[in-house]
């Protein structure tokens, strides 16, 4: 979408960055990130989590290729995600420090998947 991509290269988002999300945040890597603002990270995180649902329901991703997008997380490891991205999101531009939320949101991202 080029209204997503002009938004995310304004972040100084790089394309080669984005499409390495889906694998980083399973693994949970952190460094896909760097220099990110925190609102952008949970929306990205957010766009991940949808991305999942679909293909684990048989559609097709998005915002990511879906090849890239992750398999095998549960529906309940998915509706738990999707929760804590919802309240991550109306606290996003909370002046937490971004470092430790970013960790922190990764991390129970990853556990998604196992």
């Amino acid at each position: 979408e080029p209204l997503l991509a002009l938004d995310l290269a304004s972040q100084g988002i790089d394309a080669a960055r984005w499409h390495r999300v889906p694998q980083a945040v399973r693994q949970g890597d952190t460094s896909v990130f760097a220099g990110w603002p925190l609102p952008a990270v949970v929306d990205a995180l957010c766009k991940l989590c949808h991305d999942t649902m679909c293909v684990h329901a048989g559609a097709d991703a998005r915002y990511f290729d879906t090849k890239a997008v992750p398999r095998g997380a549960s529906w309940p490891a998915l509706r738990t995600w999707s929760m804590d991205l919802s309240r991550a999101t109306e606290q996003a531009s909370h002046p937490w420090h971004a470092v430790l939320a970013v960790d922190a949101l990764v991390f129970r991202a990853s556990r998604v998947w196992g």
